[in-house]
C-alpha cells in the first residue's frame, strides 16, 4: 500500500520512448494482423528474431525504426574515428563533413526519385581505407539490445485459456510463416484434442520454457503475478503434460475431451454465463452456506421498508462482519465464489471485486462483464480518507477482495472477503 501511495508523488520511472498496443495473434486468426504480415515477408531481419523484438525494432511499415539508424550513424562514426585515431576535437570537424556529405547525396537522389546509398556503402564508394567493411545497418539492428526504447504492450488471453500458448508462440518463437507451428507438427494435430493443441505446440517448439518450471516461474515472476497465480498455472501446466503425454501416446483418443485436474474455475463457465453444475467439498458447501447467510442479510438490509427492520439487518449484520476464505490453489474458492456472484447478481446485488492489478482486474471483467472492477487502491481510494471510501461501499452488497494477502505483503494464499451491506 505505501509503495502505491509513493508512487502518486514520486513515480518511479518515466518513459521517454513511445508505446504500440497490439492484441497477440493466435494461430487460427482468419486473417493476418499488418504486422505479422510484415514480420513474414521482411528482409533485414535475421532468421532467429522473434516477433516481439521485430516489433520493437520496426516502424509502422515494417522498416528500421528511426531510434536505430540514429545509433547506428553514431555507432559507424565511432568506428571511423578508431580507424583514423584522431582525437574528438579533430574528428568533430570530420564528422561533420562526412554526414553532411552523406545528407546532400540522399537530398539529391531524393529529387531524382532514386534510392539513396545507405552510410556504410556510401563511405565506402569513397575509396578510403578506413571506410572499408563498416558495420551495415541491418547487421546492426540485427544484434542491437533494445533497452525500453519502444515498449510493446500485448494484450493476450488467460493462460488458462489454450489460445494463450498460440500467442506465446507467435511472440517468442521466430517464424517466417505462422502456419509452420502446425505443419512442423502433425502428430500434435493428429493426436491431440482440441482443448490442448497450442499447449503441445508449445511443449513441441519451445520445450526449453514450458518443460522447465523454474523457467515458468521466473517469467511470470517478471511479470508481477502473485506467487499463489504462478503456483496455480504451474499446477495446471504439470498436469497438462501429462495429458498431452498420454495423447501422444495413444492412450486417449483426440476426440476424447479430459479434464485437467488443475483446470481454473475459468473453465466451468458456460458461454451462456451459467456455471456448470458441480458436487462440492463439504468444505466447500461450508462456504457457500456462510456466502448466502451473509448475502441474504444485505438484501434484507436493501429490501427494508421500515427503519426497524432496518436496524434488525443492521443487528445481524454486525455478528457477521468479515468472512474470510483460505486455502491452496484447487481447492475450489474460486468456483464458489463466482457461482455466488452469479446468483446474487441475478437477485440485484451490487458487487464490487478489488484485486491486486489491473491486469487481474480486466481477465476477471471478461468473466463478470456487469460486475463492477477495481484495484485495492481504487476501490478503496486508500490515498483518500476513511470516510470517502466508507460512503463509496455502502453502495454494495458485496464487497469481494481477490488475494488480500497482498495489500500488506506477499500473499501466501488466494483469499477473499464478503461482507453484506
Amino acid at each position: 500500500m505505501w509503495l502505491t501511495l509513493a508512487q502518486e508523488r514520486f513515480p518511479q520511472a518515466r518513459l521517454s520512448g513511445s508505446i504500440h498496443d497490439i492484441m497477440a495473434p493466435t494461430l487460427s486468426v482468419e486473417r493476418k494482423p499488418k504486422f505479422v504480415e510484415l514480420y513474414e515477408r521482411c528482409g533485414w531481419r535475421s532468421e532467429d528474431m522473434t516477433l516481439l523484438e521485430f516489433l520493437r525494432k520496426s516502424n509502422k511499415e515494417g522498416e528500421i525504426i528511426r531510434y536505430l539508424q540514429q545509433k547506428h550513424v553514431n555507432q559507424v562514426m565511432t568506428e571511423v574515428q578508431n580507424r583514423t585515431k584522431e582525437d574528438d576535437k579533430a574528428f568533430a570537424k570530420h564528422r561533420q563533413q562526412l554526414l553532411s556529405a552523406w545528407n546532400k547525396h540522399k537530398k539529391e537522389k531524393k529529387d531524382e526519385e532514386e534510392e539513396p546509398l545507405s552510410l556504410t556503402d556510401f563511405l565506402a564508394a569513397e575509396g578510403e581505407e578506413c571506410y572499408e567493411d563498416l558495420l551495415p545497418l541491418e547487421a546492426f539492428a540485427n544484434m542491437y539490445q533494445t533497452r525500453g526504447e519502444k515498449l510493446i504492450a500485448v494484450t493476450t488471453h488467460s493462460k488458462h485459456n489454450d489460445k494463450f500458448f498460440a500467442q506465446w508462440l507467435m511472440l517468442h518463437k521466430p517464424f517466417r510463416r505462422m502456419e509452420e507451428f502446425q505443419e512442423a507438427c502433425p502428430t500434435v494435430l493428429e493426436k491431440v484434442n482440441s482443448k490442448y493443441v497450442n499447449f503441445a505446440l508449445c511443449l513441441a517448439h519451445a520445450p526449453d520454457m514450458w518443460e522447465n518450471d523454474s523457467a515458468i516461474e521466473a517469467a511470470m515472476e517478471l511479470e508481477a503475478h502473485s506467487k499463489a497465480f504462478i503456483e496455480t498455472i504451474l499446477h495446471k501446466v504439470r498436469a497438462q503434460r501429462h495429458i498431452v503425454a498420454r495423447y501422444l501416446a495413444g492412450e486417449l483418443q483426440p476426440d476424447e475431451a479430459v479434464q485437467s485436474s488443475q483446470d481454473s474455475a475459468d473453465a466451468l463457465v458456460c458461454k451462456d454465463g451459467h456455471v456448470e453444475k458441480k458436487s462440492l467439498t463439504p468444505s466447500q458447501k461450508r462456504l457457500k452456506k456462510a456466502i448466502s447467510q451473509q448475502m441474504e442479510i444485505g438484501m434484507a438490509a436493501c429490501r427494508a421498508e421500515t427503519d426497524a427492520d432496518l436496524e434488525v439487518c443492521v443487528e445481524q449484520a454486525s455478528q457477521h462482519k468479515i468472512l474470510f476464505a483460505s486455502g491452496p490453489p484447487g481447492t475450489g474458492k474460486t468456483h464458489v465464489l463466482r457461482e455466488q456472484v452469479r446468483r446474487w447478481k441475478q437477485e440485484g446485488a451490487r458487487v464490487l471485486f478489488a484485486l491486486p492489478t489491473g491486469q487481474l482486474s480486466s481477465e476477471l471483467r471478461a468473466v463478470h462483464p456487469d460486475v463492477d472492477m477495481d484495484t485495492y487502491h481504487g476501490a478503496f481510494l486508500l490515498h483518500r480518507p476513511l470516510q470517502e471510501a466508507m460512503a463509496i461501499l455502502t453502495q454494495y452488497e458485496l464487497v469481494v477482495i481477490d488475494e488480500a494477502g497482498r495489500i500488506t505483503e506477499p500473499p501466501k494464499h488466494r483469499a477473499f472477503h464478503g461482507r453484506g451491506k
